[in-house]
């Protein structure tokens, strides 16, 4: 069993689970309908990619991670508590929340996956960790693209 690999994975397991329950958060709490559907639908995404990197992790004789990370919990209460306090988020801070929780996913990806050649990473399990990466690249695009129309709208509402 390789260690780097196995805790390799099971970062990618945490920055899953961390996203797919900011995203049924933010599904939950979105004003616009589309955007709780699309939320929805990565969420499901996310925990998709959760079982099929536990089973990997399984396979290897390692014991997967069930659990997100410390940082993702707090970020989720933050979110939690900022509805609490607040008037009710715009759909703009919840693309935000969700923004960063893509973009750390997209760094436990990046280090799990070295140059090819370089690692014993069996071929299928690369092209696994390839997909999702790029599934959560195109989700990560989708926020950014999100995020810049909804700081432009608010610019022209501001003039």
């Amino acid at each position: 069993m390789d260690r780097r690999l196995v805790a390799s994975l099971n970062r990618c397991i945490e920055t899953c689970i961390d996203a797919e329950r900011a995203y049924s958060v933010a599904a939950a709490i979105a004003r616009s309908a589309e955007l709780k559907a699309w939320f929805q639908a990565k969420a499901d995404e996310r925990e998709r990619f959760v079982i099929e990197l536990q089973g990997t992790v399984d396979e290897l004789g390692a014991f997967p991670e069930n659990e997100g990370s410390l940082k993702g919990a707090a970020r989720r209460h933050f979110m939690n508590l900022a509805r609490t306090i607040e008037p009710p988020l715009d759909d703009h801070r919840v693309v935000a929340d969700l923004l960063r929780e893509e973009r750390a996913a997209l760094e436990a990806y990046d280090e799990a996956v070295p140059e090819e050649g370089t690692d014993r990473m069996q071929p299928d399990l690369r092209v696994m960790i390839r997909e999702q990466r790029a599934a959560i690249r195109l989700a990560e695009d989708a926020l950014s693209r999100s995020m810049a129309a909804g700081s432009r709208a608010t610019a022209r509402a501001e003039r």
